[in-house]
C-alpha cells in the first residue's frame, strides 16, 4: 500500500483497521480507501463474517499468503447480527497479532472500516492531527458524508455528535485499550445494528472529556434510507 506519511512532527501512532467482510463488491472500494490514505502507519485485519464468498475472493487474491500489514480470520460462525461476532474477533485479535515486546499500548488505537462505507484520503491523517492537538483524547470523531445507496443525488454532512444517526462506528478511532477496560460488543438479536451505538455510548461516558472531533466530512457513509 502506497501513500504519503504524516508530517514528521507528528506521533506516530499504530492504528488497526478492523474489516466485517460481509459484501464482496464491496472489498475492493475497502483497499482502495486504505491504498488512497495519506497516513500509512496502520495493520488491517479483514474477518470473513463466513460468506463463501468472501472466502474465495480472499483466496483469489491471494490474502492468505503472508502479508506484513494485512491480517485475515476466516471463520465459519455467523451471528446475523450486523458483524457483532467478528467485530468482537478483530478487536481481540488487534491486542495479539504483534508480540509484547513490539507493542505501545498507550499509542495504539483501533477503528472500523466496513465494506459498505468509505473514507477520504485525510481520513487517518486528520485523526491523528487532532491525536497531537488533544493529546489526552481516548476517541476522536470525524464528521460524516449521507450519500444515498438508493438516491444518487442524496448528500448530506452531518457534524460528529455523540447520538444516533450523527456518528458511526467507523467515524471514530478508538483507544485500544478502552475494549480492555469496558469491554466488547454486545450483539443481541433485539439491538441488531444497534449494538455498535451502545458501544459508542458506553466508551463517550467512562471517558466523558476525552473525546475529540475532527471537525472534518472525513467519513463517508452508504446510507441506505435515501
Amino acid at each position: 500500500m502506497n501513500g504519503h506519511s504524516a508530517k514528521n512532527n507528528m506521533k506516530k501512532p499504530l492504528i488497526t483497521i478492523i474489516t466485517a467482510a460481509w459484501h464482496v463488491d464491496g472489498m475492493p472500494k475497502v483497499l482502495e480507501s486504505l491504498k488512497n490514505q495519506t497516513y500509512q502507519n496502520f495493520h488491517h485485519i479483514i474477518i470473513n463474517d463466513n460468506n463463501p464468498e468472501i472466502r474465495e475472493w480472499l483466496k483469489e487474491n491471494n490474502f492468505f499468503d503472508e502479508d506484513p500489514r494485512t491480517f485475515v480470520i476466516d471463520s465459519h460462525v455467523r451471528t446475523h447480527y450486523y458483524g457483532g461476532l467478528v467485530r468482537n474477533m478483530g478487536v481481540i485479535a488487534s491486542f495479539s497479532y504483534l508480540h509484547a515486546s513490539l507493542r505501545d499500548i498507550d499509542n495504539e488505537w483501533v477503528t472500523f472500516h466496513d465494506d459498505d462505507n468509505a473514507w477520504t484520503p485525510d481520513h487517518l491523517e486528520s485523526m491523528v492531527e487532532t491525536m497531537n492537538t488533544v493529546p489526552f483524547a481516548s476517541m476522536i470523531g470525524a464528521d460524516m458524508v449521507m450519500l444515498g445507496a438508493v438516491d444518487k443525488t442524496y448528500r448530506e454532512e452531518r457534524k460528529c455528535e455523540l447520538r444516533h444517526c450523527y456518528c458511526d462506528l467507523g467515524s471514530f478511532l478508538y483507544k485500544t485499550k478502552l475494549f480492555r477496560e469496558y469491554g466488547y460488543f454486545f450483539p443481541h438479536p433485539h439491538r441488531k445494528h444497534k449494538f455498535d451505538w451502545e458501544l459508542i455510548e458506553k466508551f463517550a461516558k467512562a471517558e466523558e472529556g476525552k473525546v475529540a472531533l475532527t471537525n472534518k466530512p472525513t467519513f463517508l457513509m452508504n446510507y441506505k434510507k435515501k
